[in-house]
């Protein structure tokens, strides 16, 4: 019996919403989850097509991708929060619950300017979100678990982890991708199956159970605390996005297996 389930991100098929819902249903994923930041609400039927299409083809909205940039500068969060209140009324009309982002790098220091500008910016994303059930999932990688936790605690609820394993093992935030899991346990929502590696300084993902992320110790540990949703295949890079994908499904399926 499996542990979790396996999505993909749409756009890493580069196969457009038709024909990327297709192929994930096909190569066998459970779900998916794809990029939405429009400003403007979608049309009412062409919601209504996109959730018959889906349901079509037996599957999940794992989450909608809202990334529009960071919330350190006070004179963007108007327009920002303009634009997230409708990728919020998007998600809760297709009937998910988890939309994901980067925020912009958290300094340790609460004092800092930086952090003032993003944690008041949260504060408002947060009760945008919970009013309309939905997490707002803070994507892991520009600083360490234990800052980004200790910020999750300075707020009041509506935000959560998307814990990505490669973004802190190639921000050198992490040894390999398992070690950070305890202290983000009681926020993450939903994560990113990507593997990647840090090499002289730099920074590359590469194909998954290829690189540094344990990936067998990552989702023991999701296990052990809890967490049962979904994997989310995210594949930035490579010529051959399909086969990526599918070989990464085929991989997350046989570890599950053994955790």
């Amino acid at each position: 019996m499996s542990n979790f389930k396996v999505g993909i991100m749409l756009d890493s098929l580069r196969l457009g919403f038709e024909r990327g819902i297709d192929k994930a249903a096909e190569i066998g994923a459970d779900g998916f989850q794809m990029y939405y930041c429009r400003k403007e609400p979608t049309p009412k039927d062409e919601i209504a097509f996109q959730r018959s299409y889906i349901e079509k083809n037996g599957l999940y909205v794992a989450a909608i991708c809202g990334d529009i940039g960071p919330y350190s500068d006070e004179s963007q969060h108007a327009s920002r929060f303009e634009i997230m209140e409708n990728v919020f009324n998007y998600t809760h009309e297709l009937g998910a619950n988890v939309v994901t982002g980067h925020i912009g790098w958290i300094p340790a220091d609460k004092d800092h300017p930086q952090y003032r500008a993003i944690h008041k910016g949260m504060l408002t994303i947060g009760k945008l979100a919970r009013e309309r059930g939905i997490t707002f999932a803070i994507e892991t990688g520009p600083e360490t678990a234990a800052v980004l936790r200790t910020f999750l605690d300075d707020l009041e609820g509506g935000v959560g982890v998307n814990f990505d394993p490669a973004n802190l093992v190639m921000g050198a935030h992490s040894a390999n991708g398992a070690d950070s899991v305890e202290a983000l346990a009681p926020y993450i929502v939903h994560t990113h199956a990507k593997d990647g590696v840090r090499i002289d300084g730099q920074a590359r993902e590469v194909a998954l159970g290829t690189g540094s992320v344990d990936f067998p110790l990552w989702m023991s540990e999701l296990k052990k605390h809890g967490y049962r949703g979904f994997l989310t295949i995210e594949r930035e890079v490579g010529d051959d996005p399909v086969g990526d994908c599918t070989e990464a499904i085929r991989y997350l399926r046989a570890v599950d297996a053994t955790v």
